[in-house]
């Protein structure tokens, strides 16, 4: 028994991918008993470690996989048989405008990606 995270797809409209990125192929789990819709966190200072965009949004997806997994492992026992993917649906951060007008960002917050994820189990 145990917990399998099939990995995540990455949803995002192809206008918003950088060019040159290949979206990894995820098998699905066409009959899941349970869906999540969550949130995740990824500073980027952990996933935006160059600036090429390429290797950011690599390391955005294998950040959101890292995240499930640990979703998953508390939620699931593992002696059960539980089979998950996930499917990012939005990124966005948590950078804000000083003002209105103002184009500095000026937080008190970790500089992060929110990265919209949904994400369906079976588990037996």
């Amino acid at each position: 028994m145990a917990i399998i995270l099939n990995g995540t797809q990455n949803g995002l409209p192809s206008d918003r991918l950088p060019s040159g990125y290949t979206p990894p192929m995820v098998t699905t789990v066409a009959d899941f008993m349970w869906r999540y819709d969550v949130q995740i966190p990824l500073v980027f200072s952990t996933t935006a470690t160059t600036s090429n965009p390429v290797t950011t949004m690599t390391a955005i997806v294998t950040g959101t996989n890292t995240a499930v997994s640990a979703i998953l492992a508390a939620d699931f026992l593992s002696t059960a048989t539980v089979t998950a993917y996930a499917v990012i649906n939005e990124l966005t951060s948590n950078l804000t405008p000083q003002t209105t007008t103002s184009t500095t960002y000026l937080t008190n917050v970790v500089p992060s990606y929110l990265v919209s994820v949904t994400i369906f189990v079976k588990a037996i």
